[in-house]
């Protein structure tokens, strides 16, 4: 991890200072500065270290924007304190989770319910990886027998329906976000 206000001189640098362990408490004091009036981290990963960590970059003032599974699904204790530090402190947790192949639930549920519409129910296959894997194992209308169930999750993970760690998918912990 390479913290600096310099720009890299080469692309050998870059190479070098990505060989190293990512310190995030360091990477937290880079970024805040007298400088400019707001820190912002935004999390793409689904890493659930860096997500633990969101309630406490919050607590310090940073704002933190997140697509991470692993910070709404993740622990309870976790969630709750980022619920806390919102409610509580200064700083903004923007969060957005796809489901059903990337669909922005949260963005098209929002403004529906801000706007005094209520939802009833929800229906319907909401992983796109699970909906795959079901139709793998008894395809309608094909002529085929299916596949056995490790066929259709390695046919998944093959085509980049999985996540990261596949449990995530299978457990339905994708969709808890």
């Amino acid at each position: 991890m390479l913290l600096s206000d310099e720009p890299l001189k080469s692309p050998q640098q870059a190479m070098e200072a990505m060989a190293g362990a990512s310190d995030f408490e360091q990477f937290a004091d880079h970024i805040r500065t007298d400088q400019l009036p707001h820190s912002l981290i935004v999390d793409c990963s689904n890493d659930p270290a860096i997500a633990s960590r969101h309630a406490a970059w919050l607590r310090e003032g940073i704002h933190v924007v997140t697509a991470n599974i692993a910070a709404l699904a993740g622990s309870i204790d976790d969630y709750d304190q980022i619920r806390n530090e919102r409610k509580t402190g200064e700083s903004y947790y923007g969060f957005e989770t796809a489901i059903g192949g990337g669909v922005p639930v949260l963005s098209v549920l929002k403004p529906l319910l801000h706007g005094g519409d209520s939802i009833n129910y929800i229906e319907g296959c909401l992983s796109s990886t699970l909906s795959y894997i079901f139709g793998r194992l008894s395809p309608k209308d094909t002529g085929s027998t299916g596949v056995r169930f490790s066929e259709a999750l390695e046919e998944a993970r093959a085509q980049g329906l999985m996540e990261t760690d596949p449990m995530d998918d299978i457990l339905g912990k994708v969709l808890c976000a």
